[in-house]
């Protein structure tokens, strides 16, 4: 039985070698927009281990915001340089989409920033600029290539990643197999 938790622990250390923690923005999809022309920004976030409670979310300058929806079960004010989603809640590990209405200005990839406060009292913003980045603010490609930012992830790290877990699924598949073996059987 030793046996079988140990290869069991084994494993599971093995397995997320090199995989991230959950972002708290882990449901957010960037936005492709054409100058000059009105458009929806859905902003996903996602709450951590704590709920979040209030959703600052900045209007950068390359973006004139013509309106914000509003979102069942949250108090709404906006001004044109931010937007606040107040009094509601998302639970712990959950997501919730919140949606601008704006017309990009210009032709330019730029980052639509939030802060997320959480009940336990903390709060967490949201800036960067790197597609899956654990810091990334919603990102906004308006006439521009989304292919040429740079991702938090490399096609090399995602084959070494899925290498080491495909690794360590078969050995402790291997040493359950010889573990759960009846003693004397011979190997087939």
């Amino acid at each position: 039985m030793r046996r079988i938790l140990a290869i069991l622990a084994l494993a599971l250390a093995l397995s997320p070698v090199g995989a991230r923690p959950a972002a708290a923005h882990s449901c957010a999809t960037p936005s492709l927009l054409t100058v000059g022309q009105p458009a929806a920004i859905i902003v996903g976030v996602a709450a951590e281990s704590s709920a979040v409670d209030d959703v600052k979310i900045k209007v950068p300058p390359q973006l004139r915001l013509t309106g914000a929806d509003q979102a069942q079960g949250w108090t709404l004010s906006r001004t044109a340089t931010e937007v606040d989603y107040s009094s509601g809640r998302i639970e712990p590990l959950t997501c919730a989409y919140f949606t601008l209405r704006g017309v990009p200005t210009k032709r330019a990839t730029f980052v639509v920033p939030f802060t997320l406060h959480f009940e336990d009292g903390t709060s967490r913003t949201f800036t960067g600029t790197e597609l899956g980045a654990l810091d990334s603010g919603h990102l906004v490609f308006a006439g521009t290539n989304p292919d040429a930012v740079p991702s938090s992830t490399s096609p090399m790290q995602i084959a070494v990643i899925v290498s080491v877990a495909a690794i360590g699924v078969t050995i402790a598949a291997v040493a359950l197999r010889r573990a759960l073996r009846p003693p004397g059987a011979e190997a087939a």
